[in-house]
């Protein structure tokens, strides 16, 4: 609801510039600041928020305005569709269209940074709440590049509204190894040290879920991503411990691997994984006791005892 005013107030705002001090060259004479396609595609969407309790699907003619306004040059317009946006996916349940997602996707590029958080939102909720066949027309519209490149935003909530839909396009069996290849592995693990514990959080569990694939875990060892989630073990976040302790268990099933996770620090994983045993969350305890058996499977005799 709160976010709901916020578009009311956007969309109102701009309603009301829609004729203003427009000066012309008589003296007196004042001019629309909008143009009328503009101006009706902005009393069509006040309409749509107001007399909808429970928005869903836009209609034809909702949608038409929405991307009139998506693609407008200007950027209170664009604000304004992002805010649409991230209303609108929040109670979709519905399939998300090709021509929605692109017009999200458009905006994630407008260097603003209160267009980006917006449509960032948008696109991580139809990831999130929506159907699994969103996820693939996020990857078809071109929807990864763009929010790899958010990743590197300055603004926390675009931050962690971009790993967020990373982290649940990485849920998806097609798109993980996409997700590597196009370059994501550095910035998550730069947000994964973030002290946003939501970015964090966010960042811990989208790298978690790109180990599920072998070349995956090449790539992370390779590009120094082990230490990274060694140094996470040392979270007091449950979700970040948990996130951290499968991943490195499950790169721990090769060989190299192994001796990678061990080489950090002077074997300093046995000693953090032993702490938390002591956690008072099972979930935790149940993984970290799967990384401990995987580290532990080259039959080396009592290395946790040694600890």
């Amino acid at each position: 609801m709160q976010r709901q005013s916020k578009e009311m107030r956007s969309l109102r705002k701009l309603c009301c510039c829609c004729f203003g001090a427009g000066r012309g060259k008589e003296e007196g004479m004042y001019h629309p600041l909008l143009p009328d396609e503009e101006r009706q595609a902005i009393n069509d969407l006040l309409q749509f928020f107001r007399t909808s309790v429970d928005i869903g699907q836009p209609s034809e003619e909702q949608m038409r305005s929405l991307l009139y306004v998506s693609y407008s040059e200007r950027v209170d317009l664009q604000r304004t569709a992002g805010l649409c946006f991230a209303e609108i996916s929040d109670r979709m349940r519905g399939e998300a269209t090709m021509e929605m997602v692109e017009a999200v996707v458009s905006l994630l590029q407008i260097f603003d940074a209160e267009v980006q958080q917006a449509s960032s939102l948008a696109l991580s909720n139809l990831a999130l709440k929506g159907p699994t066949a969103n996820k693939k027309t996020i990857m078809q519209a071109g929807g990864l590049r763009p929010l790899i490149s958010l990743l590197s935003s300055s603004n926390v909530d675009v931050q962690c509204n971009a790993c967020g839909c990373i982290t649940t396009l990485a849920t998806s069996e097609a798109n993980k190894r996409a997700i590597v290849e196009h370059g994501a592995l550095r910035p998550l693990s730069r947000l994964a040290k973030s002290s946003d514990a939501r970015v964090q959080r966010n960042a811990a569990g989208a790298l978690l879920n790109v180990t599920h694939v072998a070349s995956n875990r090449e790539d992370m060892v390779r590009n120094g991503v082990v230490p990274v989630l060694v140094d996470l073990l040392n979270s007091q976040d449950r979700d970040v411990q948990y996130y951290t302790a499968a991943a490195l268990s499950n790169i721990a099933v090769k060989e190299d691997h192994r001796a990678a996770i061990m080489a950090v620090s002077n074997g300093s994983v046995l000693q953090l994984l032993l702490n938390l045993l002591t956690s008072s969350s099972n979930k935790v305890k149940s993984q970290v006791c799967l990384a401990m058996r995987n580290l532990a499977s080259d039959g080396t005799p009592g290395m946790f005892l040694k600890v």
